[in-house]
């Protein structure tokens, strides 16, 4: 069973470098639909989902630590230590 969803509607632009509460909106929207496939066993779609978060917002450590956990439940333990090694980095409680 193969899902598509365009997802090129979410995109917007980003001001003076703040994120808007439309832009996490749709973040939180794109981890939601993540975790949504993950939760189906659909592991391909929940990695596409979560590394477009990752690319909309690479600061997110919510979205890190998804794509993180998705790479470690399809086996590819070095993508998994180096996007963990960022959650740490970019951690406040380091």
């Amino acid at each position: 069973m193969t899902l598509n969803i365009d997802l090129s509607h979410l995109k917007t632009t980003r001001k003076h470098g703040h994120i808007s509460r439309q832009e996490l909106l749709e973040e939180e929207q794109r981890l939601t639909l993540a975790r949504a496939y993950l939760g189906c066993d659909l592991t391909e779609a929940a990695k596409e989902v979560a590394a477009e978060a990752v690319a909309q917002e690479p600061s997110s450590l919510t979205a890190i630590n998804l794509l993180a956990k998705i790479c470690h439940i399809q086996g590819r333990l070095s993508d998994t230590i180096r996007l963990w090694r960022r959650v740490q980095q970019g951690s406040p409680n380091r």
